[in-house]
């Protein structure tokens, strides 16, 4: 997820879903309807970022029986 590539495809493909979506519309009750596609899309794709990262370790003490908790 953190490769360059993706992150500019992904970007192109919400592009080209918000240009389709602006196509589609016609009254004011199908640009709200877009809007909350668009955001769902945006939703989407942030839960995937999130679930990609890795958790921190946690990092042993010198004395290798506590764990820090500082952050």
């Amino acid at each position: 997820m953190e490769s360059p590539v993706l992150k500019e495809s992904i970007d192109a493909a919400l592009l080209q879903y918000q240009f389709l979506l602006a196509g589609a519309t016609q009254d004011s009750n199908g640009a709200a309807a877009g809007m909350f596609k668009l955001k769902g899309a945006l939703e989407v794709i942030d839960v995937l970022y999130k679930l990609s990262e890795a958790p921190a370790r946690p990092v042993i003490v010198e004395d290798g029986q506590r764990i820090d908790h500082t952050v």
